[in-house]
């Protein structure tokens, strides 16, 4: 199986594109499964992002968590590293991002893009 059929077989992902860099897929159920068909505002443009995976033709994985990209620590966007052996270790791999952005809280996630209130909790400082 190819990561392309991978990612087109696994449920709630889309092939973004495929390249001479890799392949690159985005978790569409990501933010609790927020639709946004069609979207009135570009979540990038307000700094949230989905979760993004990009498989490399070395094997190497880059996982983007969904979240804020400049937000506290708790809803900030993390980028993972790791070279899994096979789809089955991807797959793992990806299970626990893929229920955390299933289950994501919205409304968390838009004070502390749109108020910065996030910020404001005691040892976080923010971005």
């Amino acid at each position: 199986m190819t990561l392309q059929e991978f990612f087109l077989q696994r449920a709630g992902w889309s092939v973004s594109h495929v390249g001479t860099d890799g392949v690159h897929a985005v978790y569409e159920q990501s933010l609790g499964g927020l639709d946004l068909a069609p979207p009135r505002v570009s979540l990038e443009s307000l700094g949230i992002q989905y979760l993004w995976c990009h498989v490399a033709p070395t094997g190497h994985v880059w996982i983007d968590t969904g979240g804020v990209v400049n937000g506290c620590s708790h809803h900030r966007a993390k980028r993972i590293g790791l070279q899994p052996a096979d789809a089955g270790d991807l797959a793992r791999a990806l299970a626990p991002h893929e229920a955390a952005a299933r289950g994501v809280d919205r409304h968390g996630l838009c004070y502390c893009v749109l108020a910065g209130a996030c910020s404001l909790r005691p040892g976080d400082s923010g971005s």
